[in-house]
C-alpha cells in the first residue's frame, strides 16, 4: 500500500511539471546568430575567466562548469610559451595563479606541467596549465570563447581554431584603430569575430565608431568602457544599438562599469545589471554567471 501511494504522489508530482518551461539552452548556431543579430528580448552571458570562483580561473574545469551553467561565452587568457606552445594564464608571469614563479615564456610547455593551479582563494588545486588547443575542445560546438590577449598573436592562433574548426565559435578583441583592424581582415579569414574596443575617452566614442562602422571590419560587437560618472557612454551604447549591433559592457570592476558591477549586483540586480540592460547593453562580461543567470531568466532575458 505504502508503494502505491508513494507511486501515485510521484506520477502526481510529474503531472504538475510543465516541461515546455524546463530551461533550455541555445545552440551554438543560435549564439552565433545572436552575435549577428542582436535581441532586444536576449541578454548574452560570458564568463570572466570561466567558473573561477569555483574552479581555479582558466581551468578547463572552470570552462566546462561555466558551459554548463548556460553561458553564451566563456572568457580566457592566452600567454605563450618559449617554445611556441599557447597556453591559458592572464598573468604574463605564473606566481600569482601556481605554485611556481617566473614569466610564462621563460618555460617550455613541459616545464610548466611541473605546476599547479590555485583556486581564487590561494588554495592549491590539482589542475594544470591548459593549452589554448585543450580549451577549444573543451567549448567546440557548445558555446562561444573569447580569447583575450590574442590580437598581437592573430596570425599564429587563426591556424590554431581553423585546425580545430572553432574559428567561427572565437571572439578576438580588436583595437579601435582602423587600419589594424583592416590589415589583420585582409591577412585572415574574414569570419573572425571582433570585438570593437572602443576607448576610455568618451570624446572620441562617436567619431571612431563612424569610421569603424564604414570601414570593412564592421564589427558586429562593440566592448565599451564606462568609466564613473562619465554618462555619454551611454548615448554611444544607443548609436550602437540603432545601427544593429552587440553592446558588451564588463561588470567585473565599477570603475568599467559606471559602478554597476557585479559586487553591487547581488544587492540590488535591478539597479546595477537591470539598469545596463535596460541602457540597451546586450553582452554582460561578468565574475557571477550564475548570479547574472539566474537574474536574467527571471526576467525572461536568458534560456
Amino acid at each position: 500500500m505504502k508503494v502505491l501511494v508513494l507511486v501515485g504522489s510521484l506520477f502526481l508530482f510529474l503531472s504538475c511539471i510543465d516541461l515546455t518551461k524546463t530551461p533550455k539552452q541555445p545552440s551554438l548556431e543560435g549564439r552565433i546568430e545572436l552575435l549577428n543579430n542582436p535581441s532586444d528580448t536576449y541578454v548574452m552571458v560570458a564568463a570572466h575567466r570561466g567558473d573561477w570562483r569555483n574552479f581555479p580561473e582558466n581551468s578547463i574545469l572552470a570552462i566546462e562548469s561555466a558551459i554548463n551553467m548556460g553561458v553564451d561565452i566563456v572568457e580566457v587568457d592566452i600567454q605563450k610559451t618559449k617554445d611556441g606552445v599557447f597556453v591559458l594564464m592572464h598573468d604574463e608571469t605564473i606566481d600569482r595563479t601556481t605554485n611556481g614563479k617566473g614569466k610564462v615564456s621563460d618555460y617550455s610547455y613541459k616545464e610548466l606541467q611541473a605546476f599547479v593551479l590555485r583556486h581564487g582563494n590561494g588554495a592549491l588545486s590539482e589542475e594544470k596549465i591548459p593549452t589554448l588547443k585543450e580549451a577549444l575542445l573543451a567549448v567546440k560546438g557548445k558555446v562561444l570563447i573569447d580569447l583575450d590577449k590574442a590580437y598581437g598573436y592573430i596570425n599564429e592562433v587563426v591556424p590554431i581554431l581553423l585546425e580545430i574548426e572553432t574559428i567561427n565559435q572565437a571572439l578576438i578583441v580588436g583595437p579601435v584603430s582602423v587600419s589594424h583592424l583592416n590589415y589583420s581582415l585582409l591577412e585572415n579569414p574574414d569570419n573572425i569575430n571582433y570585438i570593437g574596443l572602443v576607448s576610455q575617452n568618451v570624446r572620441e566614442y562617436s567619431e571612431k565608431i563612424n569610421i569603424l562602422e564604414k570601414s570593412n571590419a564592421n564589427p558586429k560587437v562593440y566592448e565599451i568602457i564606462l568609466p564613473i560618472g562619465q554618462s555619454d557612454g551611454y548615448a554611444i551604447i544607443a548609436k550602437i544599438r540603432a545601427n544593429g549591433d552587440n553592446a558588451w559592457v564588463n561588470s567585473i570592476f565599477p570603475t568599467i562599469s559606471d559602478s554597476h558591477s557585479d559586487d553591487r549586483s547581488v544587492r540590488n540586480p535591478d539597479g546595477n545589471w537591470g539598469f545596463l540592460i535596460e541602457k540597451g547593453v546586450t553582452i554582460l562580461q561578468t565574475d557571477r554567471p550564475e548570479l547574472l543567470l539566474q537574474y536574467l531568466r527571471k526576467r525572461g532575458l536568458h534560456y
